[in-house]
């Protein structure tokens, strides 16, 4: 009996030790994700050394710029574009022009001819580095911080979001899980490839699109937060009511730029807290006006007065192009500015354009 409790106690100690030899090697790491309107933009710094995550579009380019400056950045240890997309890589060519960084990744997207990315290209030559694809699993310090290299898991993409480069950064036991605007297909990618995608915190891909943020990635991931970097009233209604709605079933807290401006979250290596509390606001954005009203008007304008014995009620989200069952807990969620009741056949809604809600199967 003492010699199994001396083994016990052995074990403790040594867990203890393993424990605190973690936490002693982590680092003192800022992640903030800076409010860059429609794009997304992350400085992450850790024990004097910086890395830039994309930079948002020209509007914010010398906003990133002065942020840096007002760190005390001099210099940047990584600079990487995600992808090659205007609202992610304007703030980068504009970092580039004002600080010299030590590597620069961008991926490889040969279809990418465009006078942002030309830009890009000069501004890592004129710093005469090159502009490395770095490869998946490489890891990289950033002082007592560490990159890892997840993503893009191919070369050859229909759609240049599929090139985002995927960060895993990891400081003692904290991880934040960087996507870009990487796609369901990249993710399934990297899920089936045995990627960890497992995270503290992740930054919802696309700026929380429906074509991001499956539910095999938030079951891989399993983060305590979620950040959604977004612009008001964007004219594309991200964050998507598919995205909220996945995020608000799991119970994930969430934090949104587009309500809640800069977000800075602290990590020691044995816990993250933040500058502000999570928002957790799972509604969808919103779509213009003149779409909402054009959405309402093709609905009304094809209601029958006298519904045939196959009309059904469903309720229309004008925002998301979806329809539901008036049972449907996506109802309950609905923002009223984009919800219009609908009296008539699933068929009529679908040569509208209009698609079912794959939860209600209306």
């Amino acid at each position: 009996m003492k010699l199994r409790k001396s083994l016990a106690s052995l074990c403790f100690l040594l867990f203890a030790f393993l424990f605190s030899m973690a936490a002693s090697a982590a680092g003192n790491l800022e992640v903030c994700f800076l409010d860059v309107g429609q794009g997304l933009s992350v400085l992450l710094s850790c024990d004097g050394h910086y890395a830039l995550y994309d930079g948002g579009d020209r509007d914010y380019s010398s906003r990133v710029v002065s942020h840096l400056q007002e760190q005390g950045v001099d210099s940047l240890d990584y600079v990487i574009a995600s992808h090659y997309d205007a609202d992610h890589l304007n703030g980068v060519v504009g970092a580039l022009n004002v600080f010299p960084a030590g590597q620069i990744w961008g991926p490889k997207d040969d279809s990418k001819d465009t006078r942002v990315y030309e830009a890009f290209v000069e501004a890592a030559n004129a710093q005469g580095k090159e502009i490395i694809q770095p490869q998946i699993g490489s890891t990289f310090p950033l002082g007592g911080a560490q990159l890892t290299v997840l993503g893009p898991c191919s070369e050859n993409y229909a759609d240049s979001n599929s090139y985002s480069i995927v960060v895993k950064v990891e400081n003692g036991e904290d991880s934040f899980l960087l996507t870009g605007d990487a796609p369901m297909e990249c993710e399934e990618e990297m899920l089936s490839a045995g990627e960890d995608l497992s995270c503290d915190v992740l930054c919802a891909g696309h700026h929380g699109s429906a074509t991001s943020t499956s539910w095999d990635l938030l079951e891989a991931a399993l983060p305590s937060w979620c950040v959604i970097s977004c612009g008001t009233g964007n004219d594309y209604g991200h964050p998507h009511e598919e995205t909220m709605e996945k995020l608000a079933s799991m119970e994930i807290p969430v934090f949104r730029t587009d309500i809640q401006g800069d977000l800075v979250a602290f990590s020691a290596g044995s816990g993250i807290t933040w500058n502000i509390d999570p928002c957790n606001d799972y509604s969808s954005g919103d779509e213009s006006p003149k779409a909402a009203l054009d959405a309402s008007e093709s609905v009304s304008a094809t209601e029958s007065p006298a519904p045939s014995e196959d009309a059904v009620s469903y309720v229309v989200n004008t925002n998301s192009g979806k329809f539901h069952l008036p049972s449907c807990s996506s109802v309950d969620q609905m923002s009223s500015k984009n919800r219009l009741d609908f009296t008539g056949t699933r068929e009529e809604l679908i040569a509208q354009g209009y698609e079912p809600c794959k939860r209600c199967s209306p």
